[in-house]
């Protein structure tokens, strides 16, 4: 099975991890970016709303064709109790199936 690592991460924390899981899986690791950068500030306000109401942010292209892999694997932090907009992001990237 083909596994890709897609992570989003704003302190560091989701990087490590998902590194990690690479190492673990064998899989290739691209890392998502958000076209705009937050400052910590602008990570809980609007970034905590966005991520209640499950707002997707606007992300960079991640160079790589999903429907290559038969798992992707996403890593991203918590804010308010959801996934970071960027998850939401790379979500809607996702081949069908």
């Amino acid at each position: 099975m083909k596994t890709a690592i897609l992570y989003y991460t704003f302190g560091g924390a989701t990087k490590v991890e998902a590194e990690r899981l690479s190492i673990e899986l064998g899989a290739p690791l691209y890392r998502v970016y958000e076209k705009h950068n937050r400052s910590f500030l602008g990570s809980f306000i609007p970034g905590c709303p966005h991520a209640r109401s499950r707002k997707a942010s606007e992300i960079k292209p991640i160079g790589v064709d999903l429907s290559a892999f038969d798992r992707i694997v996403i890593g991203c932090p918590i804010w308010a109790s959801y996934p970071a907009p960027a998850f939401n992001a790379i979500v809607e990237l996702l081949p069908e199936g």
